[in-house]
């Protein structure tokens, strides 16, 4: 029985037309900037207090306040 990491994944290529405004590579800098930025921002809120949050609750329930 292979492991489902093993099995063989179908992958579809997404190809663009020249000059689609839908292509990244066609994106004017604001909207490349605006787009990087906030991924920058959302990873690190993620990093910061996603961990703040929960592992806050966690250490009280482990030392049992």
């Amino acid at each position: 029985m292979p492991d489902k990491a093993m099995e063989a994944k179908e992958y579809e290529l997404v190809v663009f037309s020249p000059n689609d405004p839908e292509d990244p590579v066609n994106w004017r800098l604001r909207r490349k900037l605006f787009v990087t930025a906030s991924i920058c921002i959302l990873s690190f809120c993620a990093c910061v207090f996603v961990p703040r949050v929960w592992g806050s609750e966690l250490i009280a329930e482990y030392i049992g306040c």
